[in-house]
């Protein structure tokens, strides 16, 4: 046994672990207008974003944390502020950089846990019509603004 390798690896893994529940807060943000309501990069207050999109000031309190321990979000003086540059990729759906609405593609894989449980342990199949529905719709979004950005 390398005690260093075991160290490496136990780090990778608890990284990844950490990105996997990153991308879930991504998600809420999408999916709640978090990020759309902080686009404007100006410093807010968890109560002010609470108000702004009608969330729970507790919780977005909570959120605005995880997203700052990220590096997503700044924090200053007990407000938090959505940078551009990740605005560009978080909060504006027409920026050729926007990736936040196809973060529900990682969802399905959770969401399809079973029926891939069910194709490992069976025939191997899982049609692509078989996944959760937020895998399309993530998948457009995601793929959206590429398209969008590279047409002639």
């Amino acid at each position: 046994m390398d005690e260093a390798k075991l160290h490496e690896f136990m780090g990778k893994l608890v990284n990844d672990m950490g990105g996997a529940a990153m991308i879930a807060n991504v998600i809420l943000g999408e999916e709640l207008g978090l990020y759309r309501a902080m686009a404007d990069s100006v410093p807010v207050t968890p109560e002010e974003l609470a108000t702004k999109t009608g969330c729970n000031a507790r919780l977005i309190r909570e959120w605005l944390s995880a997203q700052v321990a990220a590096g997503y979000v700044e924090h200053v003086e007990g407000r938090f502020r959505l940078p551009p540059e990740q605005a560009l990729a978080l909060a504006v759906e027409d920026s050729p950089v926007f990736v936040a609405g196809g973060a529900v593609v990682l969802a399905s894989l959770f969401l399809d846990k079973d029926k891939l449980v069910t194709a490992m342990r069976s025939t191997g199949a899982l049609a692509w019509g078989d996944h959760h529905p937020c895998m399309f719709g993530g998948t457009e979004r995601f793929f959206r603004p590429g398209y969008r950005a590279h047409q002639r």
